[in-house]
């Protein structure tokens, strides 16, 4: 995956806006991300207690962003997040 690929993702999705940063840094960086996203990365039932009102209202959107798009071994589990950003590099560190 690489920036234009997830770019491309969030927008469809419509992911809000302030929040495309920051699953850019998790997801391509391997750069943790803040207490939402980590939450919902975590396959964490709070994370919906977490998101703020554009978030909540877009819950949907960003399932179907995890499945559909972002690489499997980066959400679903509190230890699949940690793997994640133990990794070093990131999917693009040539444009990080």
């Amino acid at each position: 995956m690489n920036n234009e690929t997830l770019t491309r993702a969030l927008e469809a999705r419509k992911i809000p806006d302030h929040m495309h940063d920051g699953v850019r840094d998790y997801v391509l960086r391997h750069i943790p991300a803040g207490g939402f996203m980590s939450a919902l990365f975590s396959n964490e039932l709070l994370a919906f207690m977490r998101a703020d009102e554009k978030n909540r209202a877009c819950m949907e959107a960003w399932i179907y962003l995890m499945v559909w798009d972002l690489p499997s071994a980066c959400w679903g589990s509190r230890q699949k997040v940690e793997a994640w950003l133990a990794e070093k590099g990131g999917c693009d560190a040539e444009e990080a």
